[in-house]
């Protein structure tokens, strides 16, 4: 978000959440109220360490430690499936496993919102369906808003209660599914077309 809050600097733009404006965000990662976590698919973990060892560095910088840390550790590892493999070392992790390890490191900062960019990319069949599983259910169980970048159509659709389209970097249309096709048609451009995989 500090990415977000620059570029908008720089390059005369707002960045809004829940439609107040937004300038940055303090060392402790909260900002108006709300807590953000991101993961950019830009997967950046010790090789030579466990998932526990990585989730224990982000732990600590985040001011947590002792029983505390560990408890949400194993309460982490648990949930993003990872708890047989935990001890590991994160180099011979697949690409799934190391994003489910991402997502394991935005929860150890406990957001209210995440934003994720692409994260079922280079991930195998199984591996997607079980991701968008734990997407949703962070959504649904958790009450956490999920802000979700993909070009996978269809994925998006499985999980997300609404959807935005951009074309050139502005949003064309946003809503329901259903939202999506009125709101098309209503525009004038009578139809959109879009190739699902």
């Amino acid at each position: 978000m500090g990415l977000m809050s620059e570029v908008a600097k720089r390059h005369n733009f707002r960045v809004l959440l829940h439609e107040k404006p937004f300038s940055g965000i303090n060392g402790s990662g909260k900002h108006n109220n709300w807590s953000l976590g991101t993961d950019t698919g830009t997967l950046l973990f010790a090789p030579g360490k466990t998932p526990r060892e990585n989730l224990r560095f982000m732990g600590r910088i985040n001011g947590l430690e002792g029983k505390a840390l560990e408890e949400r550790i194993d309460r982490l590892l648990e949930r993003v499936g990872m708890a047989q493999a935990a001890d590991k070392k994160t180099g011979t992790y697949s690409r799934g496993m190391r994003q489910r390890l991402g997502i394991a490191d935005v929860l150890m900062k406990d957001p209210d919102i995440i934003i994720m960019d692409e994260p079922t990319l280079g991930i195998d069949p199984e591996g997607v369906r079980e991701l968008m599983w734990l997407i949703r259910d962070l959504a649904e169980r958790d009450g956490r808003t999920i802000l979700l970048s993909s070009h996978q159509l269809y994925q998006v659709q499985r999980v997300c209660d609404r959807m935005g389209i951009f074309v050139k970097g502005k949003m064309v249309a946003c809503g329901t599914l259903e939202e999506l096709g009125q709101q098309i048609g209503r525009d004038g451009t009578g139809a959109l077309e879009l190739s699902v995989y």
